[in-house]
């Protein structure tokens, strides 16, 4: 159901890639224009690299920030568990 690009009649194109830690590849920028008369210049390239780095470094912490959150999750439902486990009985009764 996608159309070609050449229907859109785009005339100009900018693309740079969103890259998080180790330079992983998340996903690639692209900024267009349909007027002929908007040719995009060297400093547009450089202001798109620019903000298309912010963006990595704020997707990359937003998951480092989610990852931190779960592992506390985590941390405090392992640490319910094991009080809760401790009012067990023991499985075979003490010798004695």
């Amino acid at each position: 159901m996608s159309e070609s690009l050449v229907n859109f009649r785009i005339r100009f194109v900018m693309c740079t890639p969103l890259l998080v830690s180790e330079d992983r590849v998340l996903s690639v920028i692209q900024v267009d224009t349909l007027d002929r008369r908007s040719r995009f210049r060297v400093e547009d390239l450089e202001v798109l690299v620019g903000v298309t780095a912010q963006v990595g470094l704020t997707i990359e912490n937003a998951q480092t920030h989610d990852n931190q959150l779960c592992q506390k999750t985590l941390g405090r439902n392992l640490k319910i568990a094991r009080s809760g486990q401790q009012g067990f009985p023991p499985a075979t009764p003490p010798d004695g």
